[in-house]
């Protein structure tokens, strides 16, 4: 296993009280299906591992943000940018693969 995927894990694994962890929980209210852990898993792995050997720098950020890495996994991006919704900045700016919608749509039960 690389390091990388030790990394996703161990983001997985993390359990704390009253904590939601993006990697590990499904919140039955916003996401949309149980697999949405699962996804933003891959997103983050496939987001690092396009910058391995290429990035200077990673920085993590702290609080993923209700719309944003919630979904994505990935901090400070948003699903807007990923799915292509977002009028300045395109995908590909952030993945070269297709992402995955995770949250449900405003309203949906």
């Amino acid at each position: 296993m690389s390091a990388l995927e030790r990394l996703v894990e161990n983001l997985a694994a993390v359990r704390l009280p009253e904590v939601f962890n993006p990697w590990r929980d499904y919140d039955k209210l916003y996401d949309q299906e149980p697999t949405a852990p699962e996804i933003r898993c891959r997103q983050l792995r496939d987001y690092l591992r396009i910058r391995l050997g290429r990035a200077k720098y990673i920085f993590l950020a702290e609080g993923l943000s209700y719309q944003g890495g919630k979904f994505t996994g990935i901090a400070m991006t948003s699903e807007r940018i990923l799915l292509g919704h977002h009028a300045l900045i395109k995908p590909q700016a952030v993945m070269d693969l297709q992402a995955v919608r995770c949250s449900r749509a405003y309203g949906q039960n």
